[in-house]
């Protein structure tokens, strides 16, 4: 009988979780008696670079990427569902989006800070934007004799219910200057970079002059809500490097000196700036620059067990 037939359906549903979080494409294929899953997307962040042109303005941090979740959405036993995890913006390229079946849940990746740095959008579903990447001057002075700017910080992941932190500017390249402090998360999103300081040396050909870079944005856990990110500190003139922003709900920060953003959907910070006196040309600028990485993205799948997005999703 029916009744009979609905009762075995629901037992045969036992609760469970897939999580992708390499970036790429997948077929994901609903369960026996799983009728109904819960689903939780974080985009890419965007890449970043130090800018090598001395007649362009300075690239600024990446762009944290969005998070997305929705809850109830229906699936078929057996059927194949498309699964996309974005990959974080190398450089000038943005990072790209994350999802479930297309259109059903979908977090937009970061924008790269040579494309603008903003944070990534919340595309299909309920969630939190990224943070945007922080601003900067021209990231490089116009004497020898002068400071150098630093770069700038990666927006933070977005959160469950707001956006991720902002990155923090570099500022002007004096002695008395350091690096604005980065944003920090709330809604359980994660922390945006500090900003870098200028660096000093008097002019002498076996130096090379550059700026401190800025801190990363931290990236968002996916298994639910929980504490939001702190910003990173601003970098000290001629001293310490930026802070990297701090991850939110469980998801992680940047570490030393990578090149990378926290996971999942850190921005990026944008490099150091300044003169290579060892060229050919001594007034050649940006060549001590380098290319920073977006964080990746992630997706998750949950079901049964009375479970839902955003403050009741841990694994079972």
């Amino acid at each position: 009988m029916l009744a009979d037939r609905l009762r075995m359906t629901n037992k045969a549903a036992v609760a469970g979780q897939q999580l992708y979080d390499t970036p790429g494409t997948y077929s994901w294929v609903a369960p026996a008696g799983v009728t109904s899953v819960d689903v939780c997307c974080i985009g890419a962040g965007g890449g970043s670079s130090s800018n090598f042109s001395y007649t362009q303005a300075q690239t600024k941090g990446g762009g944290g990427g969005a998070l997305a979740y929705v809850n109830s959405i229906s699936v078929t036993p057996g059927s194949s569902y498309t699964v996309v995890v974005g990959t974080g913006g190398v450089d000038q390229t943005d990072g790209t989006n994350s999802s479930f079946n297309s259109t059903s849940c979908r977090a937009g990746g970061g924008v790269s800070g040579y494309n603008g740095g903003s944070g990534g959008t919340v595309l299909n579903g309920t969630g939190g934007v990224g943070g945007d990447g922080g601003t900067s001057n021209r990231g490089f002075s116009t004497s020898f004799s002068t400071a150098v700017y630093g770069g700038a910080g990666g927006g933070g992941a977005g959160g469950y219910s707001a956006a991720g932190g902002a990155g923090g500017n570099n500022n002007s390249a004096s002695s008395s200057d350091t690096g604005g402090a980065g944003a920090s998360g709330s809604g359980g999103s994660a922390g945006g970079g500090g900003g870098g300081a200028g660096e000093y040396q008097p002019f002498d050909f076996t130096k090379v002059y550059a700026g401190g870079r800025g801190g990363h944005g931290g990236g968002t856990g996916i298994k639910g809500t929980g504490s939001s990110g702190t910003g990173g500190s601003g970098a000290v003139y001629n001293s310490t490097e930026a802070g990297h922003g701090g991850g939110g709900s469980g998801g992680t920060a940047s570490t030393g000196g990578s090149n990378t953003a926290g996971i999942y959907g850190g921005g990026a910070c944008s490099g150091n700036y300044g003169y290579d006196v060892y060229s050919d040309d001594p007034l050649e600028y940006g060549t001590r620059g380098y290319v920073t990485n977006g964080g990746k993205g992630a997706v998750r799948i949950m079901w049964g067990g009375g479970r839902s997005y955003p403050s009741n999703a841990a694994d079972v």
